[in-house]
């Protein structure tokens, strides 16, 4: 299998996103930054998620290649970071990620109907 720079980022980016947000989040004294994280668990993760699946639908990159990678990376950070409560998290974001998908390809099963 041939990978391509577009396959790689939309594979990777999420992954190096949530990494860098969960860093800054939890190793900086900055009061701005405090609750960095929560809004990332509840609004930029998931759309992170719903976003790369939508771009692997239209690029057609491996949907599930990219689910794991993305679903590892939060697993990291969970074990780093978190405590077990926020594993409800990982089902949240998986949901998230297949309506995604399932919109784009709705969307085109309707436009070639």
């Amino acid at each position: 299998m041939k990978v391509n720079g577009t396959q790689m980022i939309v594979t990777y980016f999420p992954a190096i996103i949530i990494f860098l947000i969960s860093l800054v989040s939890f190793t900086t004294t900055h009061p701005n930054l405090k609750g960095l994280f929560i809004i990332s668990l509840l609004v930029i993760f998931p759309l992170l998620y719903f976003i790369q699946r939508i771009v692997c639908s239209v690029f057609k990159v491996n949907f599930l290649y990219s689910l794991f990678i993305s679903t590892m990376a939060f697993l990291i950070v969970l074990l780093v970071f978190l405590n077990s409560s926020a594993i409800i998290y990982i089902f949240m974001y998986i949901v998230t990620g297949i309506l995604g998908y399932g919109l784009v390809k709705l969307a085109q099963e309707l436009r070639n109907e």
